[in-house]
């Protein structure tokens, strides 16, 4: 045990235990770093903006996308949307227009990036939301 203790707090008296303890639990090793809060700010007010439908967009673009840096198609994601919306596969002009509007809300708050060629586009999460993205979708209880 002595070897696997690294920078001990000594005390003299059992009674500076509790004071040395919360004094170590609110010193600056513990601060969470400004830059770190403010993306979680700025991710939270971005975050709260979406309904079910843009939720639902984020989890199938996380689900085709390992990596930060992935892609999915945008004819995929498309289909994708209309077979959880409407498991029979026919594509209803009610899915297609709230794919649509989620696909434009998302794209709107900067939480997905969207290149663009003449064969396709490729979607992807924006890489400064990704893990706050996939954080977030797991406390919902979604399978990311």
């Amino acid at each position: 045990m002595e070897i696997a203790i690294v920078n001990p707090i000594e005390f003299d008296h059992s009674a500076q235990v509790v004071d040395g303890v919360q004094k170590w639990l609110t010193s600056q090793e513990f601060a969470e770093h400004p830059v770190q809060a403010r993306r979680e700010d700025l991710f939270r007010a971005r975050f709260e903006q979406t309904g079910e439908d843009e939720q639902l967009l984020l989890e199938l673009i996380a689900a085709h996308c390992l990596e930060p840096n992935d892609a999915i198609d945008h004819q995929t994601l498309r289909l994708e949307f209309h077979v959880v919306i409407n498991p029979k596969g026919s594509i209803e002009a009610s899915v297609e227009n709230r794919f649509n509007a989620a696909y434009a809300k998302l794209r709107n708050l900067g939480l997905i990036v969207i290149e663009s060629s003449h064969i396709m586009a490729r979607i992807w999460i924006a890489k400064q939301w990704w893990q706050l993205i996939h954080d977030e979708l797991r406390s919902r209880g979604k399978r990311v």
